[in-house]
């Protein structure tokens, strides 16, 4: 599938399709991924000068991105319509900011995104899909007709919702842009950059200072921690083990 000029790193290449984390999840092939590759390293301009950042969903990256308009050059690893310097001109003892959540969290967050009632995006039709292809959604005519994209996820009780989705993990596919449920990790460099300035997806108002801006892609909290199992948090904890390592090593 042809998505036009492909300028960014190559995910084939930076992805480890051996990880474990691909046991549990698809590996993603969408467009996005397609065109712009992972990881994503950004330049921005901040009030202390030139950095760089990397890019991960779900963690205020829209906010930032939108906070930051004309001051935030994606790095490509060729020229193209994209100011800034090629992928590999970057020095490598730069320090990357990364912004980082607690794996639950984000995890929670991601199911909310897709599976919870549409707020400011689009994903939670995503998450209809999946139900509809899985025949979970019992409604009547009325129903569907009335229904707004979005809200026939909150039919569906939260409980349940996180049921099947941790029975149902490679459901979710690339054209659902699976690449959201990604480790951290896989959005970060590590073989180039060596260190990290990490900051906490909280604190990013402060270190960004965005205060007052509205949070871009926020969804509906209608999942919570406590409508999953002990045995469903520790799968989650197993999965994204290499983020606890890496938030470890560099706070």
């Amino acid at each position: 599938m042809s998505t036009g000029e492909y300028n960014g790193l190559n995910h084939h290449q930076y992805i480890d399709k051996n990880n474990k984390f691909f046991d549990y999840f698809n590996f993603c092939d969408c467009v996005w991924c397609q065109l712009y590759g992972l990881p994503i390293l950004n330049e921005i301009h901040l009030d202390e000068g030139k950095r760089y950042w990397f890019e991960i969903t779900k963690n205020a990256s829209s906010s930032i991105k939108d906070a930051y308009e004309g001051k935030i050059f994606r790095i490509c690893s060729k020229d193209s319509y994209h100011p800034g310097n090629l992928y590999h001109e970057v020095r490598n003892d730069e320090i990357p900011i990364v912004v980082y959540s607690d794996p639950i969290d984000r995890f929670i967050t991601l199911l909310n995104d897709y599976f919870s009632v549409m707020n400011f995006n689009s994903h939670s039709r995503f998450g209809e899909d999946i139900f509809e292809q899985l025949d979970y959604f019992q409604m009547t005519e009325e129903d569907k007709y009335n229904l707004l994209p979005g809200e026939k996820n909150e039919i569906i009780s939260p409980e349940k919702r996180v049921e099947i989705i941790f029975d149902n993990f490679k459901s979710i596919k690339s054209i659902h842009s699976c690449h959201h449920f990604y480790p951290q990790t896989f959005f970060i460099d590590q073989k180039k950059f060596k260190h990290f300035e990490l900051v906490e997806r909280k604190d990013v108002s402060d270190r960004f200072k965005i205060n007052g801006k509205k949070w871009i892609g926020s969804s509906t909290k209608s999942i919570q921690k406590d409508h999953f199992t002990e045995k469903q948090l520790d799968l989650v904890k197993k999965i994204y083990s290499e983020d606890y390592k890496f938030i470890n090593k560099h706070t």
